[in-house]
């Protein structure tokens, strides 16, 4: 190309400015549009009041609290929703093509992208579980468990580790009758008062 032409376009390109009414510019956001896996925001055909009962229910569903778990609660439904995206672009648009060279060459397309959204999808409702056990958990009231629920609970640990029970631990779970309170999966708070089989010294 001469230094001519390449001056002209040069010129030419500086004269378009591209839409400038704001209905001009809305238009031509959506020109790239096809299956919109990767649109930021909602295409021509979807409904804004749809997206919002999808999410709010999804939200329900999930629970979150705080930025964080919102955060990954939001993530988790944008995937979702990329995912109906795909699935009606097949449907609409790649049904008809079908058995064509060029529906096999997007239905590998497809294909990949949706590999790709799901584990993300996963990847986000992962981490939001997690983070709502841990809150869970930390908010959850301490379980106290009595004296008979200890001891039983010590001989349980003992038949599972394939430990023979010894007679006093059974003659102390059949005489506790004074409910105490332990923490659970640990130590007692204090030493349970179970008076020694008969003829032993405590």
């Amino acid at each position: 190309m001469s230094k001519k032409k390449r001056k002209s376009n040069k010129l030419n390109a500086q004269k378009s400015k591209g839409p400038i009414t704001q209905t001009g510019k809305e238009e031509s956001s959506h020109n790239a549009e096809k299956h919109g896996v990767y649109c930021q925001r909602l295409m021509r055909s979807e409904k804004p009041e749809d997206f919002a009962r999808y999410r709010d229910a999804l939200m329900e569903e999930l629970g979150p609290e705080g930025e964080l778990e919102i955060a990954f609660a939001n993530a988790f439904i944008m995937d979702c929703w990329r995912l109906e995206r795909i699935i009606r672009y097949e449907n609409n648009v790649l049904a008809p093509m079908q058995d064509t060279a060029a529906w096999a060459d997007e239905m590998r397309k497809m294909t990949a992208l949706k590999d790709r959204i799901q584990r993300s999808r996963d990847r986000n409702l992962a981490n939001l579980k997690e983070l709502i056990c841990n809150r869970l958990d930390a908010e959850a009231e301490p379980v106290v468990m009595t004296q008979s629920q200890y001891l039983m609970e010590n001989i349980l640990q003992k038949l599972k580790a394939g430990k023979s029970v010894p007679m006093s631990d059974v003659i102390a779970y059949c005489r506790a009758g004074i409910p105490r309170e332990f923490k659970p999966g640990g130590a007692p708070l204090s030493k349970p008062d179970v008076p020694p089989p008969s003829g032993q010294s405590p």
